[in-house]
């Protein structure tokens, strides 16, 4: 409820709001967050799905499945329009802070009541709910030319897809080739992650996730190190320029099974039950990405010290991903 007041609390153009298990996989630039014009970049899932047809759903996918299903409804019911897109995609969602407020006026408006009576009547109704995806459903009505949108399909559920489903828009012509090629993401939803194991309670995954993210990747190194090293041996070789340090950089990332060809999950997988790395063109976008990233010198230096401090070898990589195992298996 308070990021839908966002606007009363801060008094910028512009906000960006994310869970607290939210876990930054990468440097944010000023591209991967707002276009080259100075729009926000919204990087949002769509599809229309029904249930009946589909088949090898693990629990995780189902539960999350489970808050996806009611998602159109909610925006049916909140803005009285179909629902267009599924903006639990991506951290941080930026919005104007003038389009919060244009958001909750228009809610009260065709509800003929107050906000808040229509929110108490929301969570009544479905009690969880996505307030990103009915704000993300809003300015794509209102304010769409305010933005740069990116659009990914679900994948595995477009079997699934219902034409006749009164909670979905019928036309889907503003998609494009453009438009839905693969958009990196900052940062990872931590408790809905491998990182963080699915098995888990949510609760407790919850609460793990949100101790990491907030400690930072220092706290729980047997956790994250593995994880962060992935972003370094892409984000360093990016900005290398001399053959020698460039060549020092890839051999220390092989050591340990990296390699700046492969496609670095985590840009690409907001959570692990929808992923864009089906789409070919996720290389593609990775390399554009990190190619942008020339202006941060100190990931270099960053990463020799992390690669040099100690034989970091592949053996030691493995290592490291036990202790993370062996530490999951504590928690439960």
């Amino acid at each position: 409820l308070d990021m839908m007041f966002a606007d009363t609390v801060v008094t910028s153009k512009y906000v960006g709001l994310c869970d607290s298990d939210t876990m930054f996989v990468t440097i944010v630039t000023p591209r991967s967050v707002f276009s080259t014009s100075g729009k926000p970049v919204i990087n949002a899932l769509f599809a229309r799905y029904s249930r009946k047809n589909y088949t090898n759903i693990t629990p995780i996918e189902k539960r999350v499945e489970d808050f996806f299903v009611k998602l159109p409804e909610e925006i049916v019911f909140i803005l009285k329009k179909p629902n267009v897109v599924n903006c639990m995609s991506y951290f941080p969602v930026i919005l104007a802070t003038k389009h919060i407020k244009a958001f909750r006026e228009y809610v009260a408006k065709v509800h003929g009541e107050p906000f808040l009576e229509v929110y108490k009547k929301l969570v009544s109704r479905f009690g969880q709910y996505c307030h990103y995806s009915m704000m993300c459903n809003y300015v794509w009505y209102f304010h769409r030319d305010e933005y740069e949108w990116h659009y990914q399909n679900y994948k595995r559920f477009q079997e699934g897809w219902n034409k006749t489903n009164p909670f979905f828009i019928s036309d889907y012509s503003f998609l494009t080739k453009e438009n839905t090629k693969p958009f990196i993401r900052v940062a990872t939803h931590l408790s809905h992650t491998n990182l963080v194991e699915f098995d888990f309670p949510i609760g407790d995954r919850m609460m793990r996730a949100g101790e990491v993210a907030h400690r930072g990747p220092g706290y729980y190194p047997h956790l994250v190190s593995p994880f962060l090293v992935n972003a370094f041996c892409h984000v360093a070789f990016a900005q290398c320029h001399r053959k020698k340090e460039c060549g020092e950089i890839e051999a220390g990332c092989s050591r340990i099974g990296r390699h700046r060809k492969q496609v670095f999950a985590q840009l690409f997988r907001f959570e692990t039950p929808f992923s864009w790395e089906w789409d070919n063109r996720t290389l593609e976008s990775q390399t554009e990405f990190y190619k942008t990233l020339e202006h941060y010198p100190y990931w270099i230096e960053y990463g020799k010290k992390f690669l040099n401090s100690k034989p970091y070898h592949k053996k030691e990589f493995d290592r490291l991903q036990l202790q993370r195992n062996a530490f999951v298996r504590v928690l439960k």
